[in-house]
Parts: structure tokens; C-alpha cells; sequence
């Protein structure tokens, strides 16, 4: 369910203030719609539990997500020599290049919540049509939000993670910066190299959907 959430909500407004009620509100609503636990939507939009636990029953008739908000080591988003867990990778590299792009693509420091639904709904959108390609066992893979907002700890100004092109298949896939590059194969790479197909038209489908992103 796309929740179009434009315009952009910029850091700087502040929730109070009667000028950008309307697109905490948008904001308030498509988090709800994604699944995006309680304290990260308290957090970003300024939004009491009472009226996010009463926003849940009103639009989806579902208690609100508790509990810990994700936090996983910069590795986790990588592929060692050792892992096997290509898919997730990729999906992890796809949620943070939406990510980048569409931070990178607006001037202003924009509010993170914001940041994080927009990306997603990118991210859903791009990855349509490649999990068709690559078989039902793929959406198993396929990022969560809560997820996705564990990534984006290193995705603001940290060192840690970084992305790359791949000389091979073309696509960008994170890395750690304190590792070295050959020890951290291309997701992609290691889905072709392990099933013997080059996805050719898998890849194609993700560099489109980036285009959408610019």
C-alpha cells in the first residue's frame, strides 16, 4: 500500500507549530500503515502514545507495535567471505541506496521519520518486480520497517558503512569502510555465482527503479 507522504518534511518544523500539522498528520498515518513501532513514531513526529495507540485502532483496528527499537552492528548489513545470506544484503543495500538518494537529492536536513517512510515506500516499489524474477522465497528476505530503520543509524554522516558500485553487475552494495572490499562480496554477485545466472534482467529492473529516485 503506497502512502504518498509528499511533500518532503524538512527537521527544522516543528510539530507544533499549525504550519506543518498536516504533514505530521500524513506522517503520523503512513507510519502507522508500515508497521513502524511506537517509540520511533513518537519520536519523529512528536505524537503522544495515547494518540498513536488510538491512530492504530482508527485506521488498521491493530494494537501499536512495542518494544525495542532495532539496533544491529554495522556487519550485520555486509556480506563476510563466510556469509550466506546474500538476499538479505541486497535488500539491506537497495533500502540504502533509496535511502542516500533521496536525502542527498533535497537540500534541507530533513526529518528523519520522514526520511525513513519515503525510503521504504521506494524501496517497496523497487523491489516489485525483482522478487517476481527471483522467486517467491525472495520476499521472505524482503525488509521490514523496523528493519530498515536499524540501517539508517549508519546511513547519516557515519563512517561505518558505505556504498560502492560493483564493477561486475553495476549495483551499489553497502560495506564496511574498517574491513577490506574483498571480503565483502556483492550481494548480487554472490546470488549469481551461487545459482549460475548473471540476473540480467533482475538488475536491469533495480538500476530503472533507482532512476525514480534521483
Amino acid at each position: 500500500m503506497r502512502q504518498h507522504i509528499a511533500p518532503y518534511l524538512p527537521a527544522s518544523a516543528a510539530c507544533e507549530d499549525p504550519r506543518w500539522t498536516a504533514h505530521y498528520e500524513r506522517l503520523i498515518n503512513s507510519m502507522v500503515f508500515f508497521g513502524v513501532k511506537l517509540k520511533i513514531i513518537a519520536k519523529y513526529t512528536g505524537a503522544s502514545s495515547r494518540t498513536i495507540s488510538q491512530r492504530h485502532k482508527d485506521l488498521i483496528q491493530k494494537t501499536a507495535a512495542q518494544g525495542r527499537i532495532p539496533n544491529s552492528e554495522p556487519k550485520t548489513f555486509t556480506i563476510p567471505k563466510d556469509r550466506v545470506n546474500a538476499e538479505e544484503v541486497l535488500h539491506y543495500s537497495l533500502f540504502a541506496s533509496c535511502y542516500n538518494r533521496i536525502e542527498s537529492g533535497i537540500s534541507e536536513v530533513l526529518n528523519r521519520g520522514w526520511l525513513l517512510v519515503a525510503a521504504y515506500e521506494t524501496y517497496l516499489q523497487m523491489t516489485e518486480g525483482m522478487i517476481s524474477k527471483l522467486g517467491p522465497g525472495s520476499a521472505a528476505y524482503r525488509l521490514n520497517i523496523n528493519k530498515a530503520f536499524g540501517l539508517t543509524t549508519y546511513l547519516s554522516g557515519t563512517k561505518e558503512l558505505a556504498l560502492k558500485r560493483c564493477n561486475q553487475c553495476g549495483i551499489e552494495h553497502l560495506y564496511l569502510t574498517s574491513a577490506e572490499p574483498e571480503h565483502q562480496e556483492c550481494p548480487m554477485c554472490r546470488i549469481a555465482r551461487l545459482s549460475k545466472d548473471s540476473h540480467p534482467a533482475i538488475t536491469h529492473d533495480v538500476e530503472l527503479a533507482k532512476q525514480s529516485t534521483k
